[in-house]
């Protein structure tokens, strides 16, 4: 399945652990495990990541519409995914 198809799963869970490897045999991985006992895995071509930053929804809906692609957004109690 598509990344987007799972993103909407982990919203309002909690991050209890991350975990990471490189140099695997399927690249890098990061592994989210949220204190429900389930987990989230990211894998491949993840070369950058950005630290913390302080910015509300709105802000940050606005930053990501800077770059190319195509965004989407997912968040607690909404089914659909709003594509920006």
């Amino acid at each position: 399945m598509s990344l987007n198809s799972h993103l909407q799963e982990i919203v309002g869970k909690r991050i209890a652990n991350v975990i990471t490897n490189t140099g695997g045999n399927v690249g890098s991985q990061v592994f989210f495990v949220f204190d429900d006992d389930t987990t989230m895995e990211f894998y491949g071509d993840i070369q950058n990541t950005k630290g913390l930053d302080r910015r509300n929804l709105e802000e940050t809906v606005k930053y990501a519409n800077g770059f190319s692609g195509t965004q989407s957004v997912y968040g607690i109690g909404t089914k659909k995914i709003m594509k920006l």
